[in-house]
């Protein structure tokens, strides 16, 4: 197969301990998650307040963001 391209969209996101969302990123479907990373986990501040941001003490996430 040659030439093949992915088409669409894909939605990298973070979420809480109780897996509401803290941080939603847009992204072309073509574009690897691991260079999503970083904009989601910026983003939480925007969603997220002091006490909250303090509270994170880990990150999970699968291997295409590593």
């Amino acid at each position: 197969m040659t030439g093949s391209r992915v088409t669409g969209t894909k939605l990298h996101a973070a979420v809480d301990g109780t897996g509401s969302p803290v941080s939603v990123v847009m992204s072309s479907a073509d574009i690897h998650d691991s260079t999503k990373f970083a904009d989601v986990m910026e983003s939480i501040s925007d969603f997220a307040d002091d006490s909250m941001m303090e509270q994170i003490v880990s990150v999970y996430a699968d291997r295409g963001y590593g």
